[in-house]
């Protein structure tokens, strides 16, 4: 079967409830419910194609190097829909993972409710697009905005863009910057002040995880 990275995708924050005879593997659980939508021509409201959710470690996820076998089980079901899961989103989910270790796993009535996330992955692009664009605006999480990867631009400045896209001022060598997980830099300040009011990327309109 042949696999598509044509897709466009949102990472949601979410407490998932663990039933007591839910038997882990491990002492860190990390819910991850990935759910696949598209939307057939015919109908403008996107449906869900596919689900499949697992508890994960939490410690694996956090690293780059460990967070794609950590998701094997979820990647696999997703080749067998055709669906080739790219670095970025595997680094976005590393990402949050990261931005979430503060949260801890709580005793409920029934079980543990532990931090997570839920995946979406929309097939039709215009349609996500379209989706986003009648959605109001809402702030990223603040766990979420202080786990922004901070750097000093070098000689090398921020790559193919010169500026920052909040305040439209260039970029100095030697200026302090925040980098968001789609990659793009920004002032610190700037994106800070930004997140708190939208969680889209600028540029890009990449998704952080929104409470």
């Amino acid at each position: 079967m042949s696999t598509t990275t044509n897709y466009q995708y949102t990472i949601l924050a979410r407490d998932h409830p663990l039933r007591d005879d839910q038997s882990l593997p491990f002492n860190d659980p990390f819910h991850v419910d990935l759910r696949v939508w598209y939307t057939p021509r015919a109908q403008p409201v996107p449906i869900m194609m596919i689900r499949k959710q697992a508890p994960l470690p939490h410690g694996q996820l956090k690293s780059h190097d460990t967070a794609r076998p950590a998701l094997k089980p979820l990647l696999s079901f997703l080749s067998t829909a055709g669906i080739n899961l790219d670095d970025q989103t595997v680094n976005a989910i590393s990402y949050c993972a990261r931005a979430l270790s503060s949260q801890p796993i709580r005793r409920a009535s029934h079980g543990l409710v532990v931090p997570g996330i839920e995946l979406l992955i929309l097939l039709d692009p215009e349609a996500v697009w379209e989706e986003v664009n009648t959605v109001r605006p809402v702030p990223a999480t603040d766990a979420c905005i202080e786990a922004l990867e901070k750097l000093v631009l070098g000689d090398g400045g921020s790559g193919s863009v010169d500026r920052c896209a909040v305040c439209f001022e260039d970029f100095c060598h030697g200026s302090e910057v925040a980098r968001m997980p789609c990659s793009h830099v920004y002032h610190g300040g700037c994106i800070v002040e930004w997140l708190k009011t939208s969680n889209l990327c600028p540029l890009c309109r990449y998704q952080m995880p929104t409470s």
